[in-house]
């Protein structure tokens, strides 16, 4: 798995894989805080008061079965650095870090070279260049 920045909704299901997690270094940081206990414990309790305005009512939207300590301690998961130029090679698919900083310091891109495709993460969007 391969996170394209340290933000929560990107990075908060890592600590449920034992395999390596992929992220620029210059996003642990970011992703140790967005990961912490604390800052999940504040999640928890937004979706547990979520306003759906389609109906202007307050609900949960957790699944029945969730279980809120074993949330609190998944961590930031196995995070390994990546950089600009690091490729993976998934046999005979070949996917490359571009490092797009600006949305988070250390947001990265993934080129898949034999396509010609680039998989963007939120770094890429059109609400996103409101603030550029």
């Amino acid at each position: 798995m391969v996170n394209s920045h340290g933000h929560v909704d990107h990075v908060s299901a890592n600590g449920q894989f034992k395999e390596p997690v992929y992220l620029h270094e210059k996003d642990f940081g970011l992703c140790k805080q967005h990961t912490s206990s604390e800052f999940r414990k504040g999640s928890i309790e937004n979706a547990k008061a979520y306003m759906d305005y389609a109906t202007g009512q307050i609900r949960n939207i957790l699944p029945n079965d969730f279980d809120e300590e074993a949330n609190l301690e998944l961590g930031t998961g196995n995070i390994v650095p990546v950089k600009e130029g690091d490729v993976f090679n998934l046999g005979g698919i070949t996917l490359k870090i571009v490092e797009v900083p600006g949305h988070t310091t250390g947001s990265i891109d993934l080129i898949y070279e034999e396509e010609n495709w680039l998989y963007a993460g939120d770094a890429m969007g059109s609400f996103l260049w409101l603030f550029c």
